[in-house]
């Protein structure tokens, strides 16, 4: 049953008389008298009777009409979301990100993204890196952010590498110095993640490799928290530049660290599942403002 043949079927319906029909949909009136013709063929019963000229639906018509027009709203309302989906007026981007991104740093993302793309909904979901890759697996997000990935025929993964830089109390000595050096920190009061972390035994290494012995007075589990100790005067940090940046207004000083420490991070995608354009334009925006990030530092990718 063709949607041209129902769209003049409802036309006369609603405006009674096939001359008028019509005109409102761009038709000629024997255009408009055959394809009644053949709507009725189809569906097996008169739509009207004909009576001096004029057409009156048939009972069986009003009751097929009430289904036409029900329908008819229905495509109307599938035009209108492929007409939104196609524009970028409707749609939805599901994102999953481990916290040193999810905290600050993405949320000045996602407001990037939607001053481009106001009506574009976004989902942020906060998980630790494996569980990350799990979602992606399960194909709950569109787009995610992990610290490791493994080769995966499941998903893609673009490394974003960056410079750790090193966090300074306000004030301290080392402020003056424009990039800060292993030899700079030697009998600092260190702040950093716990020594199963990663991060932790990458600042052993360079700090090894540099000759120069850690003093390490605090641990935590997450580079957040070592900004509000840096914040509070208990040490200095070398954290990712995205946590550096997403709680700067606390009043620590940042400067770029020498040798670089790199900071990946794993941009995932799946890669079994339709990817929409959206998605596409996240991702744009998302390394435009970890542009900005580095920017904001002085320092360029790892």
């Amino acid at each position: 049953m063709k949607f041209e043949l129902l769209r003049a079927y409802r036309a006369v319906m609603r405006y009674g008389n096939v001359t008028r029909a019509a005109d409102m949909i761009g038709a000629t009136q024997p255009g408009v008298s055959r394809m009644l013709s053949q709507l009725e063929h189809q569906v097996g019963f008169a739509l009207f009777e004909r009576v001096k000229g004029r057409l009156y639906p048939t009972p069986e018509g009003e009751l097929f009409f009430q289904e036409v027009e029900h329908t008819y709203q229905g495509m109307e309302r599938l035009h209108d979301t492929a007409r939104r989906i196609r524009k970028k007026e409707s749609g939805m981007v599901r994102v999953c990100a481990m916290p040193a991104l999810t905290i600050g740093f993405l949320p000045r993302a996602i407001a990037r993204f939607k001053k481009a793309f106001p009506n574009i909904h976004v989902i942020l979901t906060t998980e630790r890196s494996q569980q990350v890759i799990e979602q992606v697996r399960a194909g709950h997000c569109d787009l995610a952010m992990a610290m490791h990935a493994e080769p995966s025929d499941d998903y893609s993964a673009q490394p974003l590498i960056t410079p750790k830089v090193c966090l300074l109390p306000a004030g301290h000595p080392l402020v003056n110095k424009t990039v800060i050096t292993c030899e700079d920190l030697r009998g600092e009061p260190m702040v950093t993640t716990e020594q199963s972390s990663r991060n932790h035994q990458e600042l052993v290494e360079v700090f090894h490799q540099a000759g120069v012995a850690l003093n390490i007075e605090h641990e935590t589990s997450m580079n957040a928290s070592c900004c509000h100790y840096v914040a509070n005067r208990l040490g200095v940090a070398l954290v990712d530049p995205f946590s550096a940046s997403s709680h700067r207004s606390l009043g620590y000083e940042v400067r770029p660290f020498e040798p670089i420490i790199p900071f990946t991070c794993y941009l995932l995608q799946p890669r079994h599942r339709p990817r929409a354009s959206t998605t596409d334009d996240f991702h744009r925006l998302f390394m435009q403002e970890a542009d900005a990030v580095l920017a904001e530092f002085g320092i360029g990718p790892g």
